[in-house]
């Protein structure tokens, strides 16, 4: 029951997160095509400011981190089908016709994405301060770069593979990065510092949060 109500929560707050947005600081080589960017220092080539995000995407990182591999797929397929089923919680709308949309493989790409991070970090949350930092940033990483995968290759798909528009969208993409990268690091020090905290003392075994070390 207590996994259910985890999956479900995490469900929602993925889905809320679509309508929740941030700003967040970017770093760009060009003119950024960033939503919302507004430029605070241009030196060179390079682009420095605040850029807007929603927390969807950090939403599914943390729904792997927090449930792990299993529930966190649950949790994103809950999503997808209740989203594909008629409820209006993707970006333009829901229902079964939303696989038509060029974005919906950015929304499939959440799978293979809270798999490897619930996957990676779990194994960060045996290891000590260090190996929790690799096995969390490695998760993360490589988690968003499955889901941009998949979202890229669904709308070079769905878009006819006109060149001009696979590589603006490859383009945005990347300039990305620098402010994921941002995001990210909250859950890898969070990460760290729990690592931490197991590793100064034993705790009892029935603590959720800090096992008891061996």
């Amino acid at each position: 029951m207590i996994s259910l109500l985890n999956v479900l929560v995490l469900a929602s707050l993925t889905a809320i997160g679509g309508f929740l947005p941030i700003l967040v600081p970017y770093a760009t080589v060009g003119t950024p095509i960033l939503p919302g960017a507004h430029e605070l220092m241009h030196w060179r080539a390079i682009s420095v400011g605040l850029c807007t995000l929603s927390l969807q995407v950090p939403a599914v990182w943390v729904s792997g981190w927090l449930l792990g591999p299993r529930l966190g797929l649950a949790s994103q397929v809950v999503l997808l089908l209740v989203g594909l089923a008629g409820l209006p919680i993707f970006a333009a709308g829901g229902g079964i016709h939303y696989t038509g949309e060029p974005t919906f493989g950015y929304l499939l790409g959440f799978l293979p994405a809270v798999v490897l991070i619930g996957a990676l970090t779990r194994k960060g949350q045996q290891a000590r301060p260090l190996g929790a930092i690799m096995w969390t940033a490695a998760g993360l990483v490589l988690g968003q770069a499955a889901m941009w995968g998949v979202g890229l290759t669904w709308q070079a798909i769905a878009l006819g593979g006109r060149p001009a528009i696979w590589r603006a969208s490859v383009e945005g993409t990347l300039q990305l990065a620098a402010s994921y990268a941002c995001l990210m690091a909250v859950i890898v020090v969070a990460q760290a510092l729990l690592a931490a905290l197991r590793n100064r003392a034993p705790f009892d075994s029935s603590d959720p949060i800090l096992p008891k070390t061996r």
